[in-house]
């Protein structure tokens, strides 16, 4: 629903840091005064960006990925291993790509 107001001053308050071209999306909170005549829109403080896990092995079958906290986890990919001709030799190909890297990584 689209609703068009007449007469009504609205004030934008932006955060200078964020103004420039690159910027596609404000986030904030409009109030709106008692009589309905005065919007005031203030745009919220930027946000850190979320950290994302760094993947470190990336596979067909598997994958490893660093948390913020240095942990690493492995994942297993969704596959059907019936569909996989020699599974089970494929699987252990991708267990050693896993080690080398991981020996890799450990080296620096």
């Amino acid at each position: 629903m689209v609703r068009e107001f007449k007469n009504m001053a609205l004030t934008v308050v932006e955060n200078e840091c964020l103004s420039g071209a690159s910027r596609k999306v404000m986030a904030g909170m409009m109030t709106i005064d008692e009589k309905g005549k005065k919007v005031r829109f203030a745009e919220a403080a930027p946000r850190p960006m979320r950290t994302r896990n760094i993947k470190l092995y990336d596979g067909p079958f598997l994958s490893v990925v660093r948390k913020v906290d240095g942990t690493m986890v492995m994942h297993s990919k969704a596959i059907d291993p019936s569909t996989v001709e020699d599974f089970s030799t494929k699987m252990l190909q991708e267990a050693i790509g896993v080690q080398l890297k991981m020996n890799e990584l450990k080296k620096g």
